[in-house]
């Protein structure tokens, strides 16, 4: 069952992020061992990441999937762009600090922001379409 992370209801969209059960954890880049520890004793969790825009009938538009998704909880994925420590974020202090080029990456506003630009593409695809009337 999903768990939700984040949504956003319009009148005629919703924009919905949740958190599937993860069916195919990979941590062979685990090393020290650090993330099963934190997955055995349930300090981590681990999740698949699901994007969607639906519209007002619960048809999806577009979608995304991130898996192998290992936070402290759910709401750190969702809240961890908006840190109240400016050097967690993208933010003009951040680049002063640790230089101009410098990014940080959040996945929750790209997976967002992907999925609304997915399913506006889909939506002038659709209106694009002509479909010759029958007789």
């Amino acid at each position: 069952m999903p768990e939700p992370i984040w949504c956003f209801v319009t009148r005629t969209f919703t924009v919905r992020v949740d958190a599937l059960p993860e069916e195919d954890l990979d941590l062979s880049w685990d090393e020290t061992g650090e993330a099963a520890k934190g997955l055995e004793s349930g300090r981590y969790t681990a999740f698949c990441a699901r994007a969607q825009v639906l519209d007002s009938e619960g048809r999806v538009l577009a979608a995304d999937y991130l898996g192998n998704c290992i936070y402290e909880s759910i709401v750190e994925f969702g809240s961890g762009h908006r840190d109240p420590d400016p050097l967690n974020r993208n933010c003009s202090i951040m680049r002063s600090s640790r230089g101009s080029n410098t990014v940080i990456c959040h996945y929750f506003p790209s997976m967002v922001l992907g999925v609304c630009r997915d399913a506006r593409a889909a939506l002038r695809a659709h209106a694009a379409l002509y479909l010759r009337p029958t007789a």
